[in-house]
């Protein structure tokens, strides 16, 4: 008597999900590359009163950069969650693993993304006394969500490039792993006081979109070739 195998467990639209997100992600890493890195990234104590000075002529472009960023990070933290069960390195839940990290990584993001969407800009012009504080939580949720992610992103290309099949050339991947090396560095470098780079914290995130975006494409690519 035979038994009827289960379904094949596809990820096509989880996928796509994260296609977008990291689309709508890297727009929103662009709209905050257009701010003063003092005011839009991780920065010294020392510049907060020159941040405070430039966020009372930028408040739309903070709020728009927050805002649209903050969609980015819904829609890849959601996609994330969705891409948990899929492994493609058999025998270690290096993926899982990682992508639990990613997901991790955008619960900080979803406070300081919408502080700088809303908040923080009222702040800048409303009660200048309470934006450093503000300004330093900020800092350090965002330094803080890059450990994580920058673990994760490498566990997930780490696991890609050693698949009996990988989803990306394995060079690409290896490059990713990299970016999110930075990436992790530049969050550990600022949460320890050890140093502060904006080169690090920033822009590794557009390449790590990137990565991520071109992953989820292929992902959906090869779910409907089957």
């Amino acid at each position: 008597m035979s038994t009827a195998s289960p379904p094949r467990v596809t990820f096509r639209l989880a996928g796509l999900l994260l296609a977008f997100g990291c689309a709508v992600f890297a727009v929103g890493v662009l709209r905050y590359a257009l701010l003063p890195s003092d005011l839009g990234l991780p920065a010294d104590q020392s510049s907060y009163q020159n941040a405070l000075k430039e966020a009372t002529s930028r408040t739309a472009e903070m709020m728009l950069a927050g805002r649209v960023i903050f969609v980015g990070d819904i829609l890849v933290a959601a996609a994330a969650l969705a891409l948990l069960s899929r492994r493609r390195y058999l025998g270690v839940d290096l993926e899982r693993v990682g992508w639990a990290l990613v997901f991790v990584s955008f619960l900080p993001a979803f406070v300081f993304d919408s502080l700088m969407g809303s908040a923080l800009p009222h702040l800048a012009t409303d009660a200048p006394g309470s934006f450093a504080a503000f300004k330093s939580w900020f800092d350090f949720q965002f330094a803080a969500g890059n450990i994580p992610f920058g673990i994760g992103g490498a566990l997930v290309f780490f696991a890609d490039a050693r698949s009996a099949r990988p989803t990306l050339p394995p060079v690409a991947d290896y490059v990713a792993v990299a970016v999110c090396g930075i990436t992790l560095i530049g969050g550990l470098g600022y949460v320890l006081g050890l140093f502060v780079g904006w080169q690090l914290n920033g822009p590794p995130l557009l390449l790590a979109a990137i990565a991520l975006g071109a992953l989820g494409i292929q992902i959906a690519r090869q779910e409907r070739a089957g």
